[in-house]
Order: C-alpha cells, then sequence, then structure tokens
C-alpha cells in the first residue's frame, strides 16, 4: 500500500523516490521497517488486552485467613472466565500460583512462587519483542550494505569511464566520470540515511 501510494498516488514526489525508491536495498529497508511497525502495533494491541483483562481476572472479595484448600475453588472460578482472561499474564499468573499452593497443601512459599512467576512472565515479555529487535538490528546492516554496493558502483562506473578515454577527450570522460561518481555516492549513502532513521523510529517506539 506504501508503494503504491509513492508509485500511483498522492506520494509520488521526488524526495520520496529517493528515499524509499532508488536502490532495491531502500526498498527492502522499507518493507522491513514496516514488518517492525507491524509487529509493534501488535504488541500494543496485546497490551491493550492485558489492561482489560486486569478488571475481569478476579477471584472475588478480598479475604484474608484463607485454608490453602480454597485455592480448588478460586481455580474453578478461573477456569469459568473467558480464554483471553486466562491466558493473559494475570490469569496464568494466578493459576500458576493456586495450582501450587494446591499440590504443596501449603502457602508458605507462594511470596517466592509470584517472584519466580513474575521473572518467568518479564522473561516472556522480552521475548516477545524478538522479532522488532530483529528488525531494528538488521536495517542498519542493510543501510550499511547499501552504501557499499553504491560506492562499488560507482568506482567500478568511475574507472569503466577513465579506462575508455583517450586522447583530446580524456578531460570531458574525467569530468563526466567524476560526476557519476558524486552521483552514485549521492544514492549509496541515502540508503544508510534512512536506514538509520528507521531504526531510531523503531527504537523509540
Amino acid at each position: 500500500g506504501f508503494y503504491a501510494l509513492i508509485f500511483q498516488g498522492p506520494l509520488q514526489h521526488p524526495m520520496m523516490l529517493r528515499y524509499f525508491a532508488s536502490h532495491p536495498i531502500n526498498m527492502i529497508e522499507t518493507g522491513l521497517f514496516f514488518i517492525g511497525l507491524m509487529a509493534l502495533v501488535l504488541k500494543l494491541l496485546e497490551l491493550l488486552g492485558q489492561h482489560s483483562a486486569l478488571a475481569t481476572v478476579t477471584l472475588g472479595e478480598p479475604e484474608t485467613n484463607q485454608p490453602a484448600s480454597k485455592a480448588a475453588e478460586w481455580l474453578e472460578t478461573l477456569a469459568q472466565l473467558p480464554a483471553g482472561a486466562q491466558r493473559s499474564y494475570l490469569g496464568r499468573r494466578l493459576t500458576d500460583a493456586l495450582e501450587s499452593v494446591q499440590q504443596r497443601g501449603s502457602a508458605d512459599s507462594l511470596a517466592e512462587e509470584l517472584k519466580y512467576l513474575s521473572d518467568m512472565d518479564a522473561g516472556r515479555a522480552q521475548d516477545s519483542y524478538g522479532l522488532a529487535r530483529i528488525v531494528i538490528w538488521a536495517t542498519p546492516m542493510l543501510g550499511f550494505l547499501g552504501t557499499v554496493v553504491g560506492i562499488t558502483d560507482a568506482l567500478g562506473d568511475l574507472g569503466r569511464e577513465l579506462g575508455g578515454s583517450t586522447g583530446g577527450g580524456a578531460g570531458e570522460s574525467l569530468n563526466t566520470a567524476m560526476q557519476g561518481l558524486l552521483a552514485g555516492l549521492y544514492v549509496a549513502f541515502d540508503t544508510t540515511a534512512i536506514a538509520l532513521c528507521f531504526s531510531i523510529v523503531l527504537m523509540f517506539i
């Protein structure tokens, strides 16, 4: 959709074509950026779902000094919740904690169990950003690759121009070759510039 807007829609502008469609690597970088952006949008939707689960997952009115046998009743309450609430961080953590109390027949080690479950959820949350992290890491690498490829092509063109120049046209050929070299470098460094911008945006999001 983005490239349809560039090639056929209102975004068809020389600057947009230069930065997003002047080189195949620019287009790959842009595709990766949108993949990373969609991964973060999905994380936002998940966050909203987790937030809504806070009001849904409940064990009833708070009570103190309950026996460990009460865990079975609370587990039954959690089992009657909607599937999304059961799969939420809070739903899973309460279920795992209550199952631990039920198995041990005591809540003496509940604090340690809850800390362990919290650490596990923190690790799971960090791992869920794996795709976005890969995109943030790979995009600048692609930008540097585009720069290297662009410089290589520009130097190759320069060598061909100079190699084919003879006689009185050598000065003109040199001027043409230098213009081609500068134009090639102009495009080459754009790949790194846009890649770094993409990575910065995704990192801040």
